[in-house]
């Protein structure tokens, strides 16, 4: 069953190239972005996720993400049944300001699948190549 998109007026409908995996995200309106000064954007899109095992995740552009522009919001999650705009926090970490036209696309959405397991509580996990080995761990 296909999800139900409504868009503000000046939205964009999200599209998807070629094998990209995500939807690209437009920006509705033309914004400039100070040096660390978050700011909200909506973008105008409202997706009712009407499947309970499946949410949208949203995040920056590569090539958004270059220019210093991050989604400080984390990874917005959108759960199912959300019928809401998308609205994120974006914020510049460059120097220079950053200027977002109307129409620009600047983030994607994609609608990964849910697994919720059980968990079983243990005193200890078995042995692994990797271990407890974290941040760096494998170069």
């Amino acid at each position: 069953k296909p999800f139900n998109i409504k868009l503000a007026e000046g939205a964009t409908m999200p599209t998807r190239a070629k094998a990209s995996a995500g939807y690209d995200l437009y920006a509705p309106h033309g914004i400039t972005i100070q040096h660390r000064s978050p700011v909200l954007v909506n973008t105008g899109v409202a997706i009712h996720i009407n499947r309970p095992d499946v949410c949208g995740l949203v995040l920056p552009r590569s090539s958004t993400g270059n220019k210093g522009l991050v989604i400080t919001n984390t990874v917005p999650l959108i759960d199912y049944g959300y019928t809401g705009f998308i609205i994120l926090k974006l914020t510049n970490r460059d120097e220079r300001p950053i200027r977002i036209m109307a129409g620009d696309r600047f983030a994607q959405i994609f609608f990964p699948y849910i697994f919720h397991p059980e968990f079983n509580l243990v005193e200890d996990h078995d042995e692994t190549e990797r271990g407890t080995g974290g941040f760096g761990s494998t170069n």
